[in-house]
């Protein structure tokens, strides 16, 4: 079972980092695993599930590119960028220079989502989508979240 949270049910004061551990991503990196506990459960990871309006879907190598409206979605695009602020600005290594790859890729009006599905490219009026951030990563100069974007049923 996987346990998400609306965008309204979200509060920094309930993340938590795990203690650092080697990256197996990043050569010579550092791994924080985030955690979400509020007074009824505690994830591995923060998942926020939200939908977007106006969206175009295609095809990226392995991935989908889906393309929004931004000023529909100005709300929801707002809350996730700062979301990725508030988590790095508590996040362990906040003495580095902090990356936003959440808000770098948002700031290009498309968000990249991991599928296996073969999707001919559509458009659709509303899609719901899940965000799921692990936790945050570092290297010897900057730091960022690690994160995933899902469609969601």
């Amino acid at each position: 079972m996987l346990l998400v949270i609306s965008p309204e049910q979200y509060h920094n004061e309930y993340i938590m980092f795990s203690d650092k551990t080697k990256n197996n991503i990043l050569s010579g990196g550092d791994f924080y695993r985030l955690y979400y506990s509020d007074p009824y459960f505690t994830s591995n990871g923060l998942f926020i599930a939200f939908s977007l309006k106006n969206v175009k879907i295609e095809k990226y190598f392995n991935k989908i590119k889906c393309y929004y409206d931004k000023v529909s979605n100005r709300k929801i695009i707002s809350f996730i960028k700062n979301v990725e602020q508030q988590l790095l600005e508590i996040a362990p290594q906040n003495t580095k220079v902090p990356t936003s790859r959440i808000e770098e890729q948002l700031n290009q009006n498309y968000i990249k989502i991991f599928s296996e599905e073969k999707l001919d490219p559509i458009k659709l009026d509303n899609a719901k989508i899940l965000l799921k951030i692990s936790g945050i990563w570092a290297d010897d100069t900057n730091y960022g979240t690690t994160f995933r974007f899902f469609f969601y049923n």
